[in-house]
């Protein structure tokens, strides 16, 4: 990105401090932080104007764009590693997307492209938040911990110790299985083992059906669910997540 250690005589001059719900936070807007670029960066929501206050004092010491960004995320999560440089938070996307609960081992085979359909006991389309076409948020569950019921042919890693997002998946349209038949003729692509308790007559599910996927983008790392409440099928109305994006090399 051009520009970003370009020094700006305007910061110390700038921001407001503005209330927001029940809260006050910081804000600065339309900061250019590439040569095609500008953003509105906001401190943490605070419960006095006050505590705002001393963050736009804080953030007014900024020389650039770059220590500008850099300085209202730390503001945000003062145990974020001081090793962390400045470009890494201008490098960071935010969306607001509903979010999908996927039991580990099935979420890393999603990630990683290996698992071409998901199955569910119902359609795709049948809960307005999971539709044909929109980006989720894959949140993937711990579940029994194992691999235990899935067809694995690659490293996956370990189970996570707790719910996190690993990245943001589509899917292009489902089919409804007709019978074993039909289901056993999917196998390469719902990887799920043949007699494992979530074979076809094993589950005791009247109606399977196979979401084909889409796409799939992997974030750089985890995002933590932390104590965002969720239901038994994720996120079903739209929740805002910070991230980076696994880069191919």
């Amino acid at each position: 990105m051009a520009g970003l250690g370009r020094k700006s005589q305007e910061l110390s001059q700038r921001g407001i401090v503005e209330k927001h719900g029940y809260g006050w936070r910081a804000h600065f807007a339309h900061i250019r932080i590439c040569e095609e670029k500008d953003t509105s960066i906001r401190g943490p929501l605070r419960d006095s104007r006050r505590k705002a206050l001393a963050d736009l004092k804080s953030m007014r010491e900024c020389g650039t764009a770059a220590e500008l960004v850099a300085r209202a995320a730390r503001l945000k999560d003062p145990n974020l590693p001081a090793s962390v440089s400045n470009e890494v938070f201008l490098s960071t996307q935010r969306l607001s997307l509903c979010g999908l609960n996927v039991q580990y081992p099935w979420s890393r085979l999603l990630m990683l492209g290996r698992k071409k359909m998901e199955v569910r006991k119902y359609a795709l389309g049948h809960y307005q938040c999971f539709s044909e076409g929109e980006q989720l948020f894959l949140i993937e569950t711990v579940g029994a911990g194992s691999t235990k019921g899935a067809i694995v042919d690659t490293e996956i890693g370990p189970p996570p110790s707790r719910a996190q997002v690993l990245g943001i998946i589509t899917f292009a349209g489902a089919t409804e299985f007709l019978d074993d038949r039909d289901f056993d003729s999917h196998r390469q692509d719902t990887l799920i083992e043949v007699d494992s308790p979530f074979d076809w007559w094993s589950s005791g599910a009247k109606r399977f059906f196979g979401w084909v996927v889409l796409d799939v983008k992997a974030f750089k790392m985890p995002v933590s669910v932390g104590g965002r409440p969720r239901s038994m099928l994720g996120w079903t109305k739209p929740v805002e997540l910070s991230f980076q994006f696994e880069v191919a090399e």
